[in-house]
């Protein structure tokens, strides 16, 4: 199989979490397509409809899109169980996933709006409403900071990417003063081999 993606996605570091976690290293390999808002790689589109990361080619030569169901594909594939069985247990753990996902969304679209579009297009309250997203959800997490300190489900691997992410691309956001409990989780989190070999400074 292959993944099509970039290191420093959240949501392609996601997937590379989930591989890693079910063993399925040896299995599927990346590649790096040119993928960027603004340059359109025809070669890529052709590949993948909507031309965003990540995306899985399986063995038959079909193309899999979307990290959730990349990440729902490999899970049942490797007989794994970083997605949770049973209706009400699946839906809390998909609702935390989708906090963390949507607030990486908003984050990957503000690193696209300040680093990407011209300074005198960019749109401040537009801005404002994304960072809103994102520190509404770092506030809900803190009140809501996941009872294990590892990453066998999936909503706790969307977190420590989207935590991760702002790190890397946000640092003097300073999420940390403002959760304290969950600074402390991700912390811990932070130090597992998985978390350091999908590093985007590894």
């Amino acid at each position: 199989m292959i993944l099509y993606g970039s290191p420093p996605s959240p949501f392609v570091r996601k997937v590379s979490i989930v591989i890693g976690q079910l063993n399925l290293s040896q299995k599927v390999k990346l590649e790096s397509p040119k993928a960027h808002p603004t340059e359109i790689n025809q070669d890529y589109y052709a590949l993948v409809p909507l031309g965003k990361i990540p995306a899985l080619k399986l063995e038959s030569g079909q193309f899999i899109h979307d990290s959730l169901v990349i990440c729902d594909y490999l899970n049942e594939f490797a007989n794994g169980d970083l997605i949770t069985k049973g209706l009400l247990p699946r839906v809390e753990m998909l609702t935390r996933h989708s906090i963390a996902s949507g607030a990486a969304d908003a984050a990957v679209s503000l690193r696209y709006e300040t680093a990407v579009r011209p300074e005198a297009l960019q749109w401040s309250q537009w801005i404002d409403g994304q960072w809103h997203k994102v520190t509404t959800a770092i506030k809900w997490f803190e009140e809501n900071v996941p009872e294990h300190s590892d990453l066998m489900q999936l909503d706790n691997i969307a977190l420590a990417c989207l935590l991760g992410y702002l790190d890397f691309r946000f640092s003097d956001l300073n999420w940390r003063q403002h959760a304290p409990q969950l600074a402390v989780w991700f912390n811990t989190i932070n130090e597992l081999s998985i978390m350091k070999n999908t590093s985007p400074n590894a």
